[in-house]
């Protein structure tokens, strides 16, 4: 499941989000443009000088999340303590979580 779809150019230094389907974003170099929100990542680039910031979740940790969310509902815990379940749920199948500037 795609969450974010970003890309930073690093010809001009800009940062894109694409933040709903067909919002087509461009850096202010003409570079690279991304496309799609969070339906699908489309990119268009003139050279490969950018980076991916995107951040993409496989199903398998997607229906975990979903479980999570369930069980903290019925359970009425609260805003902060799911939020803690779900970031520890991502960190232990792998992914980093980390800031990107």
């Amino acid at each position: 499941m795609l969450i974010i779809n970003k890309a930073k150019c690093t010809k001009c230094g800009d940062v894109i989000e694409s933040k709903h389907i067909h919002d087509y974003v461009s850096c202010s170099c003409g570079n690279i443009s991304v496309d799609g929100g969070s339906d699908y990542c489309r990119r268009s680039a003139k050279t490969n000088e950018y980076v991916d910031l995107s951040i993409e979740l496989n199903d398998e940790l997607c229906e975990s999340l979903v479980l999570i969310g369930e069980s903290c509902f019925s359970k009425q815990i609260n805003g902060l303590g799911i939020t803690k379940s779900f970031l520890k749920t991502i960190y232990n199948s792998g992914y980093e979580i980390i800031k990107r500037d």
